[in-house]
């Protein structure tokens, strides 16, 4: 292979490999003018990705640890970030954030959107996530059954009536209270450890065959365990 084609076939590597995935992204709703701020994190080192909003671009490198935060002033109603994004943070934007699709970002692996002005969220088509963080949003239901990995759920202080997380079998940690949700089937979730339930209106809990549950940190109120 000559000194000139092996240039090229190295420079087509290296643009490929500095190139954003942007057949994968996560689009939010957002208020148009309102300053989002969102973390990122990805499975490799120096992955690009890019943050679009309107006619404004922002590209920038992250890695495998957790960006600090960063600001972007909304130029539409919608806000997409493209890119290999593992890990992804919206997390206290408030009424700044209206909605999440993470549905074109399948092997996403942990989402954070708490403290937002979201009533729904699909997460039906990522099926790799392990950590959802949704607390404190206006959610009034919340399906899982299609994330059969998940093993931490924070939903407190929703709107939710019910919660089924009898697919989540490798759940070792939930976190649902202040709901109004009326049961809690743990059948299924032999590797729970950690329950917080209080301010819901569960009356009845089966733990009996939760060994691993840390009594420490099983937190409850006005609910009779059997």
């Amino acid at each position: 292979m000559s000194i000139a084609l092996l240039a090229m076939v190295c420079g087509v590597s290296s643009m490929q490999a500095q190139s954003v995935n942007m057949e994968r992204y996560i689009t939010l709703n957002v208020n148009n003018g309102a300053t989002i701020q969102l973390r990122f994190c990805s499975d490799a080192a120096d992955t690009k990705i890019k943050v679009v909003t309107g006619e404004s671009e922002n590209t920038l490198t992250i890695g495998n640890d957790w960006t600090d935060v960063r600001s972007y002033t909304a130029k539409a109603n919608t806000l997409t970030v493209y890119g290999d994004v593992s890990k992804f943070n919206c997390s206290a934007n408030l009424k700044g954030v209206t909605g999440v699709d993470a549905s074109h970002n399948e092997p996403l692996q942990e989402l954070v959107c708490s403290r937002n002005n979201i009533t729904s969220l699909d997460i039906s088509k990522n099926t790799e996530l392990t950590v959802l963080t949704c607390n404190n949003c206006q959610l009034t239901s919340l399906d899982l059954t299609q994330n059969t990995k998940l093993v931490k759920l924070d939903c407190k202080e929703n709107a939710l009536t019910s919660l089924d997380v009898s697919k989540n079998k490798q759940l070792g940690w939930l976190n649902c209270f202040g709901n109004a949700i009326t049961s809690l089937d743990l059948t299924n979730n032999t590797e729970l450890e950690s329950l917080f339930c209080f301010r819901n209106a569960i009356t009845k809990l089966d733990v009996s065959k939760k060994r691993k549950i840390n009594i420490s940190k099983l937190s409850y109120e006005q609910t009779y365990f059997a």
